[in-house]
């Protein structure tokens, strides 16, 4: 998604493919390089909070149309991106003449990133569970995510490569990087305007197809009555109620994200090879971070793909999906062991190997992935009862030689059922936001531990 495409690139210095850009428009004023990306950061982190209990309090309703929110929710990321490629061509090479109007428009259109992404993820999580109370569409919603995050530090990589040999190779002028990074930003902001029209247009064609247009049509009906929800029952009211039957998922994943930024990329981008001396490139430390960032997604990728390939994978008890995501942290005291580097420089006398550090790095995306998609897969399945379950499943087996246009991801099973499994996709993905901005504030406390 755009606003977490955003969050990556922003977050990570050594990830962001445009916010290079971003500090050369500054450049004038040192200070303001120095801290604008985390300026923009903060921005996007406070926002999507604030936007995400919105977005999941205004997503409980029955009358909340989560196709609709997905539309709207792509139409303002598009209009940002439009903001932020026409700024860039504006601008061009010149010094700004306007310094801080220009901070405050990239701080506008973070929070309008961060709303897009709240009403994105939330709208986006509730048509998975509801069209497939098996999890089948939400496996692909999470290894889509994953995919994203794989190409995306792929090429970082080859990026980072290049510009390291570059380096070594000739003494190109400021102007022609200035020029390239403004290439490299415009190439991101019209990549992620196509990919979002093309989004767009999928819904479109989604939106066709009979047994979808009829379970939206039900969404448009606003029946009260087979929400669940008693006429004297609030939103919030109804949120909390099912928020006490599925704590042990909720508490699952937020564990899984507070462990999994709570070392990265925070404490993992300090990993130094352990032989620095070698003239290699695969020992230059931007080489090195960015490789790891690629073993990471790598893993996040398998990890997503492992419970939908086999059930072995998927865990199905609330309470074993917390027993397994406390374990994680035995990562923050492994990730110290390997060569961090330390505020005044020293090395240490002992230190994982790297192809420890390596592994370590993939085991933590395999278990991160692996871990949050159980949950998303059978969090909100756990509210939906075994004989609706039972039924959806012979109504698939049955309708599968009909003549009649059937898409077998469709089930139909009560609607109170699929509404309080999409509120409970909605809770989870609200908590996973707090366990991102809870490992974020841990990721201060590791640090200060090295």
């Amino acid at each position: 998604m755009a606003g977490e495409m955003l969050g990556d690139a922003i977050g990570d210095e050594h990830a962001g493919s445009f916010v290079p850009y971003f500090q050369d428009a500054f450049h004038q004023k040192p200070g303001l390089e120095a801290t604008v990306s985390s300026s923009i950061m903060t921005a996007f982190n406070l926002s999507s909070v604030f936007f995400t209990v919105v977005a999941t309090i205004y997503g409980s309703r029955k009358s909340s149309n989560p196709i609709k929110r997905v539309i709207a929710a792509l139409y303002l990321s598009i209009a940002a991106f439009c903001i932020l490629a026409l700024s860039v061509y504006m601008r061009g090479l010149a010094p700004l003449q306007h310094v801080y109007s220009y901070l405050g428009l990239l701080l506008f259109i973070s929070v309008l990133l961060a709303i897009s992404q709240a009403y994105m993820q939330s709208g986006a999580v509730v048509i998975c569970t509801q069209l497939s109370i098996d999890g089948t569409l939400m496996g692909y919603l999470q290894m889509g995510q994953a995919l994203q995050g794989v190409f995306g530090s792929i090429v970082n990589f080859i990026g980072t490569l290049t510009a390291v040999q570059l380096d070594h190779s000739d003494s190109r002028s400021d102007i022609t990087r200035a020029r390239e990074n403004a290439s490299g930003a415009m190439i991101v902001f019209i990549t992620t305007i196509l990919l979002q029209i093309g989004t767009r247009v999928c819904f479109a064609r989604a939106a066709r197809i009979s047994s979808v247009a009829g379970r939206v049509k039900n969404w448009e009906l606003n029946e009260p009555t087979q929400s669940g929800t008693s006429d004297h029952e609030s939103p919030l009211q109804h949120l909390l109620q099912i928020q006490k039957k599925i704590w042990p998922w909720i508490l699952s994943v937020f564990m899984i994200f507070v462990v999994t930024l709570g070392v990265y990329p925070a404490l993992t981008a300090k990993v130094r090879p352990v032989s620095p001396a070698s003239t290699s490139i695969w020992t230059d430390v931007n080489v090195f971070v960015a490789l790891h960032i690629v073993v990471m997604n790598i893993g996040d990728l398998i990890g997503r793909r492992l419970p939908t390939l086999t059930a072995f994978f998927r865990i199905r008890r609330g309470l074993v999906a917390v027993l397994i995501t406390g374990l994680r942290f035995l990562f923050i005291p492994l990730f110290l062991a390997c060569n961090v580097t330390t505020v005044n420089g020293q090395s240490k006398s002992f230190a994982l190997p790297d192809l420890v550090f390596l592994f370590l790095v993939l085991l933590l995306g395999i278990t991160t992935g692996c871990t949050a998609t159980s949950v998303f897969l059978s969090g909100p399945q756990s509210l939906v009862p075994t004989h609706d379950r039972a039924c959806a499943s012979e109504f698939g087996a049955s309708q599968a030689d009909d003549d009649v246009e059937h898409d077998p991801l469709l089930y139909q099973v009560e609607e109170s059922s699929t509404h309080d499994a999409g509120v409970a996709s909605l809770l989870l993905s609200f908590w996973l936001v707090m366990g991102l901005t809870a490992g974020s504030g841990l990721s201060f406390a590791v640090l200060a531990i090295n």
